[in-house]
């Protein structure tokens, strides 16, 4: 292992490779919630053919058991979704470093300084100062997503399946 500093160019590979990987999770969420609806979307189609074949013991047991399957792969789905985000925050975290260190976003003190006028700052930087940058985040564990965002929008989604199933358990027990 060298002990030499990283140049600017190693530090340009990073942000890059770390936005790819970035976009790259976003698109692993879009994916596992598809996967998890076509799965739900199958259920419902083994429904109709166990409810139009004989109401067999077999066919009542899938009519209950059905539901739980759809749960656990919503929840499994959510999870996937809560561990995209942690990796998502540490991903920008080392993104606005690698920023930093390549002299794109301003110290605290040059932020401090541009709380006037920016025009009297000679060479001001792109990217303001953010203090979260050298906060330290866990790699192992989940993080639920923030309001409003597309990763909570996808973890409402999940929530709606697990309603649905819920919904559908509860009317089979009472047919």
């Amino acid at each position: 292992m060298t002990s030499e500093k990283p140049s600017q160019e190693d530090y340009r590979k990073l942000i890059e490779t770390e936005w790819a990987d970035f976009h790259h999770s976003r698109l692993q969420e879009w994916t596992a919630f598809g996967i998890v609806a076509g799965i739900h979307l199958g259920i419902i189609t083994l429904f109709d053919v166990f409810r139009a074949a004989d109401p067999s013991k077999i066919a009542k047991t899938f009519l209950l058991f059905g539901p739980f399957v759809g749960i656990i792969f919503a929840i499994l789905g959510g999870l996937v979704t809560c561990r995209h985000e942690r990796l998502k925050k540490i991903k920008l975290q080392w993104i606005g470093r690698a920023e930093y260190f390549r002299g794109l976003m301003r110290t605290k003190e040059e932020n401090e300084a541009l709380l006037g006028d920016e025009k009297d700052v000679p060479n001001p930087k792109i990217i303001p100062y953010n203090h979260n940058l050298w906060a330290d985040i866990p790699w192992e564990g989940i993080m639920i997503p923030r309001r409003l965002s597309t990763s909570w929008l996808i973890l409402c989604f999940y929530g709606f399946l697990i309603l649905v199933d819920i919904g559908f358990f509860l009317y089979q027990l009472s047919a």
